[in-house]
């Protein structure tokens, strides 16, 4: 498997996230991150949740990496995603001094100035938006991207969620274009794209990418970085009940719509 150029160097003060279906495949990305720092000399600080984190360091030991051996020289760092926010949430809101206290409290650790740099791969966000507190997700994205302007270090941030179902995008998905710097795309994005545009060309006869970018809807902020697939998905959810009614029973790309024509009161 080819890392992600952008995972593999992920520069200090880029702030990246990914959309994944399968907790494996997140695995993957997330071990590709961590061991092309460990490997750069970097420091790792792992933000996860504790099965995600078993996924992450199985995928480093099939891959002849021990994180035992960077766990005790101090270059990688686990925290448990649900201990780590409950840190610095207040009243059910993420409160800003809490959250610097805590964070900033990891990134300046003493370790940190052996290494040549540090990357966090966080997912309290992602702890956030699955309980459909997608308003506290956004706000805590914004708060890292205010502590680096104080700290020098990467980050990447993973979404899990059923791309095909219509509650994955009940919540903005619009913010994460917004507050981060880079939406990378996965194969399963890509797969999605392909299933998205064949379904809408032979539906309404163009791709709904094409319509909606027509409509003006990437003039939303954020709304150019989402992938494709999921800035067409998202467009549909938000601006036609009559597609998404039907849209969301096609998992496959021989899966037709449900949606009526444009003729028959479809909004495209």
């Amino acid at each position: 498997m080819t890392i992600n150029p952008l995972l593999a160097t992920a520069p200090a003060g880029r702030h990246i996230c990914q959309i994944h279906r399968d907790p494996q495949k997140l695995a993957y990305s997330v071990g590709d991150f961590v061991t092309a720092g460990l490997k750069r000399g970097e420091r790792v600080i792992l933000v996860a949740e504790p099965d995600h984190t078993s996924l992450v360091f199985q995928y480093m030991t099939w891959n002849d990496w021990n994180p035992d051996v960077f766990q005790s020289s101090g270059q990688l760092t686990v925290l448990d995603a649900q201990a780590t926010l409950d840190q610095f949430m207040r009243d059910g809101s993420p409160d800003w001094n809490s959250f610097r206290l805590t964070i900033g409290g990891v990134l300046t650790q003493r370790s940190s100035s052996q290494f040549s740099g540090v990357r966090v791969y966080g997912e309290m966000v992602n702890i956030l938006w699955k309980r459909g507190e997608s308003s506290a997700a956004i706000e805590v994205e914004s708060f890292w991207n205010r502590l680096a302007a104080e700290h020098r270090f990467s980050l990447f941030c993973c979404y899990t969620f059923d791309s095909l179902d219509k509650a994955s995008y009940a919540g903005p998905l619009h913010e994460l274009g917004r507050t981060h710097s880079d939406l990378v795309q996965t194969p399963d994005d890509q797969r999605l794209q392909a299933a998205v545009d064949a379904a809408s060309r032979e539906i309404l006869g163009t791709t709904l990418s094409m319509t909606l970018s027509l409509s003006g809807r990437e003039e939303v902020e954020g709304e150019h970085r989402l992938p494709p697939g999921h800035a067409a998905c998202s467009g549909c959810a938000g601006t036609c009940p009559t597609c998404s009614r039907g849209f969301w029973t096609a998992r496959a790309t021989t899966t037709r719509w449900g949606c009526q024509r444009p003729d028959e009161g479809c909004c495209l």
